[in-house]
């Protein structure tokens, strides 16, 4: 399964982050930078879900032809 917001347009969104970093070398500096963007972009999606869904299927069978199921599906909204 995938899914995906799109724009207007409807080219897909996508969530950017960014990092800067100064170092005494340019490899550490990148990699300071690749981190920092890297926990600026788990931010930006913890806050931007909203909703946990959880689902729940409890099945009890009747006999050998019949069967009773339920599904129960709980959204609890998280700001």
């Amino acid at each position: 399964m995938k899914q995906m917001e799109t724009n207007d347009n409807n080219e897909p969104k996508y969530i950017v982050a960014t990092g800067n970093s100064v170092a005494e070398t340019q490899t550490a500096a990148k990699l300071q930078a690749t981190e920092t963007a890297k926990l600026e972009l788990a931010g930006q999606i913890s806050t931007q879900v909203a909703a946990l869904i959880e689902n729940s299927i409890a099945n009890q069978q009747l006999n050998n032809e019949e069967a009773a199921s339920i599904t129960k599906t709980v959204a609890a909204s998280k700001i």
